[in-house]
């Protein structure tokens, strides 16, 4: 089984919350080579981020469970 998280953006060695749709798809690209895998199991937002409404969190994920990239997201 293989977990991941996203959400997170470091600025300045400092962690910053965005959960927005821009921040999580393109995260999901899994590299091929060094996982061998095309497919996640669980794929997480990591901190709920209060300035992106969590619907749009949400819809990122579903698509990327349509896409067939993620069995589920938490």
């Amino acid at each position: 089984m293989l977990a991941t998280k996203t959400g997170l953006e470091w600025r300045d060695g400092q962690p910053f919350r965005n959960a927005s749709r821009e921040r999580i798809l393109p995260r999901s690209r899994i590299p091929s080579d060094g996982l061998r895998t095309d497919y996640i199991d669980i794929y997480q937002v990591h901190w709920p981020d209060p300035l992106t409404p969590i619907e749009e969190s949400a819809e990122a994920m579903l698509t990327l469970y349509r896409q067939g990239k993620s069995a589920r997201s938490a």
